[in-house]
């Protein structure tokens, strides 16, 4: 767990793999990190952006180094208005952690209030398991499990299969369904009953 302050909160975003992003600005791997140019506005530029705990819009680079930063809310910090709504700006933050998606999106998740949903986090339950993720999650649920993703969100379901067997060994068959694919929608519970995935009741 990382210590937070009451006002402080973690917040998720990308670069790319020399450490750079938007007009060439350079992150450190550790350490506080400071736009020199920063404006106290509700518009996109002049300062550092990111997700809050992890939520929000989709426009992280995949593949790219995933920064888990420190940030203060008390003083230059703003989030909402017409541009901001789904990412939050500020002036200075600490990088916690630099590295892959999996173990960014795990180290929000860990440290968030309970309900956050993460953009990009990868979680695995067993037997009856309750998963969500946000945007471009990937849930991997067992039998009876029900999963619920953000947009272009992968839902797996791992079920026993007593028919299949090869050696004396049983095995398991996945059935994996895409959010935005085969009317499968964003921010809807499913589950697989009988081979078939179905809205959750």
């Amino acid at each position: 767990m990382i210590r937070l302050k009451s006002n402080e909160i973690l917040v998720l975003r990308t670069c790319e793999q020399d450490m750079t992003s938007y007009n060439g600005f350079k992150w450190k791997k550790k350490g506080v990190v400071t736009a020199h140019d920063w404006e106290p506005t509700y518009r996109c530029g002049n300062g550092l952006h990111g997700l809050p705990w992890g939520q929000g819009g989709d426009y992280l680079y995949m593949g790219g180094i995933w920064l888990v930063l420190k940030v203060d809310t008390s003083e230059d910090y703003i989030t909402g208005g017409p541009e901001l709504t789904d990412k939050c700006k500020f002036r200075t933050c600490t990088v916690v952690y630099a590295g892959t998606r999996e173990e960014a999106t795990q180290l929000i998740y860990d440290n968030a209030p309970n309900g956050t949903i993460v953009f990009g986090l990868s979680l695995t339950g067993g037997d009856r398991a309750t998963l969500t993720g946000g945007d471009r999650a990937t849930l991997t649920g067992g039998d009876r499990a029900t999963l619920t993703g953000g947009d272009w969100a992968t839902l797996t379901w791992r079920k026993y299969d007593s028919d299949w067997k090869i050696d004396d060994g049983h095995f398991y068959r996945l059935t994996t369904v895409y959010v935005g694919e085969n009317g499968i929608k964003p921010n809807t519970a499913y589950e697989l009953v009988n081979g078939e995935v179905i809205e959750a009741s």
